[in-house]
């Protein structure tokens, strides 16, 4: 991505902190001066004209997978799939425009609606042409025939734990959290990440923490250089599995230690343990992926068996019963959750989850109150990206057809920004604001922010810089 950065810049008629009519200046990518009139020396390369807008400090996106969302942005959705039919005329349609031997990689797969395909049903579908099917929650692959044969001649019978097989021995096509070995399986190429950091400039979005427990140190460079080049502009933290090193400095930030709970077939304790204690001899914080309440409850006994440290955090908290409260309030975690979810698979949840665990949905306001700290993130590809849509859900608790899911979660507009505006690892607890010697990354806005806050809406950035550069211009005026 080609973004300007001038040695000097000077951003005008801006409302900063509250204050209307400021100017800030920018040299070498920091904010050197905020004041009523200031008079740089010498004259600033660019000035930029807010038009009165509001100047914020950047949006963190607290949990995402960057990979997965620009892979996504190449694949086929079937988001909008409600049967088995609906699927087969959307696979053959698009496999009419495929050249030979070409994968048709599909997403979002509701196996919920849908059911559950096998390669035998694939295969009525489409044979001859090598087929992968993700289901919505990016835990389970689906490869037709043509597509197992990939993993048939390079792999043989030394096959991981999650490639499922029948009674008979056989593969089924179904490959349950194993992403990345079935990438490096295929031998897939990184997803172009340009594209993705300019969806993310243009949202505001400043950094993120890359939340995949897969990481290699192979994909961190991969990331890591793709921001050094500017590709990928957005700062970076990653967690991962294992053990992490930048692989050149200012390339990306070492995150937590992911743990990632699946209640099917849930980690022995003793392991859990083990994570946790050589994540702190690491110096780092430990993230573990709660979206029921079995983990959850495994969570919190892993935390209080083994020990929790401030910066530790809960990945979701997608239900989180009345009693699980306290605890988490005395350890000392933090929630990182995706009230966006409730918008984009409200009516799911209304239809599917049982009514009396409804009010568990991605808690906020009950967390807020206890003083947990919350912060708010998209969990792309598998949940809205947009933070200023999570945001407005945060404050309604509305499904995408207006339909309520337990009111009493709410917060107030300026409360659900804070939660994208947090440093990690206490995320929400410090929100940033804009000041004199920190870096220059910023979101400015088209309106004052008590005007954004009744409207928040994604339409509202002009602008975004991250060190003092430009990657995202909208309805802002050089001058």
């Amino acid at each position: 991505m080609k973004t300007a950065h001038p040695d000097t810049l000077l951003i005008h008629n801006a409302e900063i902190n509250g204050i209307p009519g400021l100017q800030l200046l920018i040299e070498s990518g920091h904010i050197r001066a905020i004041g009523g009139n200031l008079s740089p020396e010498p004259r600033p390369h660019l000035r930029i004209d807010a038009k009165g807008g509001a100047l914020l400090p950047g949006l963190t996106d607290h949990h995402i997978h960057l990979l997965a969302t620009a892979a996504k942005r190449a694949s086929l959705s079937a988001e909008h799939v409600t049967s088995f039919e609906e699927l087969a005329t959307l696979i053959r349609n698009a496999a009419c425009g495929l050249s030979p031997g070409e994968w048709l990689r599909v997403t979002e797969l509701d196996t919920f609606t849908v059911g559950i395909p096998d390669k035998d049903e694939l295969d009525r579908i489409e044979s001859t042409q090598p087929i992968r099917i993700q289901d919505r929650t990016g835990a389970l692959w689906i490869l037709n025939s043509c597509g197992l044969s990939f993993i048939d001649s390079n792999r043989g019978d030394h096959l991981p734990e999650g490639v499922e097989r029948n009674k008979a021995g056989q593969l089924t096509g179904r490959i349950w959290r194993e992403s990345e070995w079935l990438k490096d399986c295929l031998k897939s190429p990184p997803p172009d990440l340009e594209r993705l950091g300019a969806e993310l400039s243009s949202l505001g979005v400043t950094s993120v923490t890359d939340a995949s427990v897969s990481t290699t140190q192979e994909m961190a460079g991969v990331l890591g250089r793709a921001h050094k080049s500017g590709t990928l502009p957005q700062r970076l933290r990653l967690m991962s599995g294992g053990k992490l090193t930048p692989c050149e400095v200012g390339s990306f930030e070492v995150g937590e230690t992911k743990v990632l709970l699946d209640e099917r077939s849930l980690v022995d304790f003793d392991e859990f343990g083990l994570t946790i204690r050589r994540s702190r001899e690491q110096g780092r914080r430990v993230a573990v992926h709660c979206v029921t309440a079995v983990e959850l409850s495994y969570c919190l006994a892993a935390f209080e068996t083994y020990g929790a440290y401030p910066g530790d955090r809960i990945e979701h908290g997608s239900i989180i019963p009345k009693e699980a409260i306290p605890p988490i309030n005395k350890l000392g975690l933090a929630v990182v959750t995706q009230p966006g979810f409730l918008h984009a698979r409200g009516e799911r949840y209304l239809a599917r989850v049982d009514p009396c665990e409804q009010e568990d949905l991605y808690r906020c306001a009950s967390l807020v109150e206890q003083e947990i700290p919350v912060a708010f993130s998209s969990d792309a590809p598998y949940g809205p990206i947009d933070p200023w849509l999570a945001m407005r859900t945060a404050t309604d608790r509305l499904t995408e057809t207006g339909h309520p899911i337990c009111l009493k979660e709410r917060i107030p507009a300026a409360r659900a920004l804070d939660m994208y505006l947090g440093t990690p690892p206490h995320q929400a607890a410090r929100a940033r604001q804009v000041r004199v010697g920190t870096a220059a990354d910023l979101c400015l806005l088209k309106l004052p922010l008590v005007e954004a806050l009744s409207d928040l809406s994604r339409h509202h950035v002009a602008a975004t810089f991250i060190n003092g550069r430009i990657v995202f211009q909208s309805d802002c005026t050089p001058s």
